[in-house]
């Protein structure tokens, strides 16, 4: 399956189809152990939403880390096997001194934005990015989003605020994750 840039997609396999499905009908959280094709099935997702981020449009994808390590290997991904235009973003780079310009030339450069999430809790915060703004939201390692874990507070400060308020402009939300969630005080036999 070749486009534009002729990034050849590795073959999917049925069940990654499956949760592609899924997720384009619906926010969705995929379970699968390591090494199954989790990113592929995020990559598939982008690809199919590109239409709404390709610039010159005002819209980008976000997808959410929790390692700069991560930041690094999940945007080559992204980079690779799409024609997107990606930036990577973490804490070492200076992004806690940018400003609403240094942002926006960002957004207007880049399709995809891949970047730890306390980054983009911190730039919503400042509202140098809005929510309304991201078309996807990719949270890698979702498991992670308890408690007071920046995944977390994206969710409860932003996204359920605005999904509260019955705004329609809000991000397809993709998460995923190789760990099960489990709840204190809940025992799975």
């Amino acid at each position: 399956m070749a486009i534009d840039g002729g990034n050849q997609l590795p073959f999917a396999r049925s069940y990654q189809l499956e949760a592609l499905e899924k997720a384009l009908k619906q926010n969705t959280i995929v379970f699968l152990e390591t090494g199954t094709g989790k990113t592929l099935i995020a990559i598939m997702l982008l690809r199919s939403y590109a239409h709404l981020f390709r610039k010159p449009s005002p819209f980008i994808a976000v997808f959410l880390v929790p390692t700069v390590v991560l930041v690094t290997q999940q945007a080559e991904a992204v980079a690779i096997l799409t024609d997107l235009k990606v930036g990577k973003y973490y804490g070492e780079m200076g992004v806690d001194f940018w400003d609403a310009a240094t942002w926006n030339l960002q957004k207007d450069e880049n399709e995809v934005l891949v970047m730890t999430p306390q980054i983009l809790l911190d730039a919503l915060r400042h509202s140098f990015l809005k929510l309304d703004q991201i078309k996807v939201l990719i949270f890698d390692e979702c498991h992670n989003a308890r408690g007071k874990h920046p995944y977390a507070c994206i969710m409860t400060e932003f996204y359920h605020r605005e999904l509260s308020s019955n705004n329609l402009q809000l991000p397809r939300i993709f998460g995923m994750t190789a760990s099960p969630i489990k709840a204190k005080g809940m025992s799975y036999s």
